[in-house]
């Protein structure tokens, strides 16, 4: 009967290390900092808005020296590029 207990023991054991230690971790995603400048509307264009610009590393390295980025802009409230 001991040794029964024992074995359990030993099996719930290793079985709880190797769920927390062979399963990867979701790592939390961190957020990228954002800049607000104005900026016009397009090319050409002559209206001025507040935009949002956030670069993204992607993980990926052009020539083994260069990290490739993901630039995502958006037009926000005038209120985010205000002093």
């Amino acid at each position: 009967m001991l040794q029964r207990l024992v074995f359990m023991v030993l099996i719930a054991t290793m079985t709880l290390f190797t769920v927390l230690m062979v399963t990867p971790v979701r790592a939390s995603q961190s957020t990228a900092p954002a800049v607000y400048a104005w900026s016009y509307t397009g090319v050409g264009a002559a209206q001025r808005v507040c935009k949002q610009t956030v670069l993204i590393p992607t993980s990926r390295f052009v020539d083994g020296e260069r990290e490739q980025v993901k630039v995502m802009t958006k037009i926000v409230r005038d209120r985010y590029c205000q002093k």
